[in-house]
């Protein structure tokens, strides 16, 4: 499992160190929801860890098959779960999430959409196929954005 951070100060150094000692691995710690957004696009991170998030935003993390922990939030839809800012709570919140999210688990991307683990192997297929027939590659990016669902 992958983390990405998206917090502000002492909070994001002791979520770091109890993640890093939990031996759970942290992606990117991002500035900002741009970076957040353009790193979870990019498929490297399993579960986001912010202290605030829009709607908007929370949609665009969800397609990319990102489970979402706010922290120091009121629940809401932006949220998977949420954590009060002590970093012991925040560690197993990001454990109970990402086991949520792993592959064949209940958090695995049927529900309409392909999730970032499969949104990436669909990637790379579709570059090494580009190399022989740019044809097909094309046909490979559009069942790739079919619902999942009608392929099961």
């Amino acid at each position: 499992m992958t983390v990405l951070l998206c917090l502000e100060g002492e909070l994001e150094v002791a979520v770091l160190q109890g993640l890093t000692a939990a031996e759970i691995q942290v992606a990117r710690r991002c500035a900002d929801t741009v970076e957040l957004l353009a790193t979870a696009a990019a498929g490297l991170g399993r579960v986001a860890v912010v202290a605030r998030l829009d709607v908007a935003s929370a949609g665009a993390l969800r397609r990319y098959g990102v489970r979402i922990l706010g922290v120091g939030v009121a629940p809401g839809p932006a949220y998977d779960a949420v954590a009060t800012p002590v970093p012991t709570e925040i560690v197993a919140e990001v454990r109970a999430l990402g086991a949520q999210n792993e592959p064949g688990g209940s958090g695995s991307p049927v529900d309409g959409e392909l999730g970032g683990w499969a949104r990436v192997a669909v990637r790379r297929v579709r570059t090494a196929v580009r190399a022989v027939c740019p044809a097909v590659a094309q046909s490979i990016r559009l069942v790739a954005h079919r619902p999942l669902r009608q392929w099961l």
